[in-house]
């Protein structure tokens, strides 16, 4: 998985896994969209003008060592999941964070924008799951 801002475009692309598939649907929406392969699981996530809703800065330094810490109780809570579910998204390379003693860190801006992903994906599956993770 990778996370790549493109400030010319003002875009973040999120991949998930091999790239050689061509999406079976795009789902949009005025924040994201997404590219879903033919189970419905999504392929890669393009944040629209991301720096409206993210300090660019922060953008650029997706892959540098984040001062602004999340642990996994707190960050399934505020997504309103159970910590087995947001675990399996970090394990799975759905989101990047950082293994620490027993638990999981996840960076601030890392959850912010996966909010909107999360939002984007619960709405192009209305009523389930896309992946059986929970999220």
């Amino acid at each position: 998985m990778t996370w790549i801002y493109d400030a010319t475009r003002d875009v973040l692309t999120i991949t998930y896994g091999r790239q050689d598939r061509r999406a079976a649907r795009i789902v949009r929406s005025p924040e994201v969209q997404l590219y879903l392969d033919d189970r419905g699981d999504c392929m890669r996530a393009e944040v629209i003008r991301a720096s409206a809703r993210h300090p660019v800065e922060e953008l650029n330094a997706l892959d540098a060592k984040p001062d602004d810490w999340c642990g996994l109780a707190s960050a399934a809570k505020r997504f309103g999941v159970k910590q087995f579910a947001l675990r399996e998204e970090i394990l799975s390379g759905g989101m990047p964070a950082v293994k620490s003693g027993p638990t999981w860190l996840i960076r601030d801006i890392v959850l912010a924008v996966y909010a909107e992903i999360l939002k984007a994906r619960r709405a192009a599956h209305p009523g389930g799951r896309d992946n059986g993770s929970g999220l």
